[in-house]
């Protein structure tokens, strides 16, 4: 239910700040406004989703469960594909994604906290990675290594378009994120990101998908090659299996997509864990893939319109052809003519000097501002310029809490699989969770000191340090099936039938 206010309270001081904006409100007040609100937002969800519970901090709330593990899957997901999603052949790239992601639910699983979905019979809770051949704790350790790789991955990539929203005009300075980091996740763990991601998407859905879905879907067959895009990608990639040769030359970007995918996925698997069984979690699943393609395929389509459609259209036109919203006050900067950015059709000829606001300019006069790209999309299809920067601020929340859900499975790995298991194996629900958040206060903590030291990453090091962690996965994973191949049947020699019981007569 407080989920639900939180949510309805933002969407309608969104709205108040669009109206005011069409009122007369400075643009950039109503933007202010909007960083500060959802802001807000995201701390009242981190208060409200306090928990005290182990099993809700480490996998989530089981109340509204299927909800909030579709929308951590599909913001993971969502995330790995918008990393790859501007490159400039990116079907290849994103079908590897997902069938990464699919590779690393499959090999993840969610056995590591079946003990943590209902309060057990002893509150001491035996360690869920004991016993058997120990592929367990290798699987364990490798899929941590992984999450963390996958954590450096995005925060690599990722870090200057968190800057304007965290890290203020340095995106070095770790510190603001560390905040960030702390607050949400020392208070409600997964539960509080669950229905953090639950309420992103939900703005995403009724701030961005509606209002654009059908200006853009009505744009869409200007582009006849976005129909052939997957079908064209699974050709390539079936060429590619077939052939090894014509691979070889691609391999870098595809193996980091798909190990992209993989870190992803398995960070998914503890995100659906809370679900009962495996039905569950395959509908989730399978919903988490519908909802992450529609966004991504809407973000690409606009992005397309944006590059295409409305560029394409001002270089082929004159200065006095050019619509009205290129010359708005309120997108002054998105635009640059000849280095300088004109106010009026005379204006743009001036700094060319044709002369004339009739002839047409240059090829290479226009110039686009990539981050007031989707404001000025916006006023294009006649919206306020506010709803084109929540489209830029919704996208970077939602790669924020993918980020977000990678250190906190890095951090419960760490306080489950190694705290737990060392210091004390048969510790109390109570300790278990003060190692989890002593965990998360560590992590952030180094964030914060050594966060701005770290320069840019070699992406090789990424990779081979992800192509190392998913094989020792793999290889966990292939000698915990065999020994489940082989236990199995002799278990159920060895069962003897129960005898049925004597009634006293």
């Amino acid at each position: 239910m407080s989920t639900a206010l939180i949510f309805a309270l933002t969407l309608a001081g969104l709205g108040l700040l669009m109206l005011l904006e069409r009122m007369g409100l400075p643009a950039p007040a109503a933007v202010t406004g909007s960083y500060v609100l959802m802001g807000v937002a995201a701390v009242a969800l981190a208060l409200l989703n306090m928990t005290s519970r182990l099993g809700r901090f480490v996998i989530g709330h089981e109340r509204g469960a299927r909800l909030t593990a579709t929308s951590l899957a599909a913001t993971l997901l969502l995330t790995g594909l918008a990393l790859f999603r501007q490159a400039p052949d990116p079907a290849p790239l994103l079908l590897l994604v997902l069938l990464g992601w699919l590779g690393g639910l499959l090999l993840a699983g969610s056995r590591p906290w079946r003990n943590l979905r209902q309060p057990p019979a002893d509150p001491g809770d035996s360690d869920p990675l004991a016993g058997g051949t120990g592929a367990r704790a290798i699987a364990g350790l490798a899929l941590l290594v992984l999450v963390l790789s996958g954590a450096l991955l995005i925060w690599e990539r990722s870090r200057m378009l968190w800057s304007p929203l965290l890290l203020g005009s340095d995106p070095n300075q770790m510190t603001s994120l560390a905040l960030v980091t702390g607050a949400l996740l020392v208070l409600g763990g997964m539960a509080g990101l669950g229905r953090l991601a639950l309420v992103t998407l939900a703005l995403v859905v009724l701030a961005a998908l509606l209002p654009a879905a059908a200006d853009v879907l009505r744009l869409a067959p200007m582009f006849p090659e976005a129909a052939a895009l997957v079908p064209d990608a699974m050709a390539r990639l079936a060429g590619w299996i077939t052939n090894p040769a014509g691979f070889s030359g691609l391999s870098w970007p595809l193996a980091q997509a798909a190990l992209t995918g993989l870190v992803f996925g398995a960070a998914s698997g503890q995100a659906l864990a809370i679900l009962p069984g495996r039905p569950a979690r395959l509908a989730s699943g399978t919903a988490a893939i519908v909802v992450a393609a529609l966004l991504c395929g809407l973000m690409m389509l606009a992005e397309w319109q944006i590059r295409a459609g409305i560029m394409g259209g001002l270089r082929a036109a004159p200065p006095a052809q050019w619509p009205g919203f290129v010359f708005d006050p309120a997108l002054r900067g998105w635009l640059s003519v000849c280095g300088a950015f004109p106010d009026d059709p005379l204006a743009a000829a001036l700094a060319c000097g044709t002369g004339t606001p009739r002839a047409p300019l240059p090829a290479d006069a226009l110039r686009l501002s990539e981050s007031l790209a989707l404001p000025a999309f916006a006023v294009s299809l006649g919206w306020p310029v506010l709803i084109g920067h929540v489209w830029i601020v919704l996208p970077a929340w939602l790669s924020l809490i993918g980020f977000l859900v990678l250190v906190q499975v890095v951090a419960t790995g760490l306080s489950e699989r190694i705290l737990f298991r060392l210091l004390r194996p048969r510790a109390l629900r109570s300790a278990r969770l003060a190692y989890g958040r002593l965990t998360v206060l560590g992590l952030a903590a180094g964030m914060a000191l050594f966060g701005g030291q770290i320069g840019t990453l070699p992406s090789a090091f990424l990779l081979w340090l992800q192509a190392g962690a998913a094989l020792l996965l793999a290889v966990a994973t292939a000698i915990r099936i065999v020994d489940t191949l082989v236990r199995h049947p002799a278990r159920r020699k060895e069962r003897l039938p129960v005898p049925a019981p004597i009634e006293a007569s």
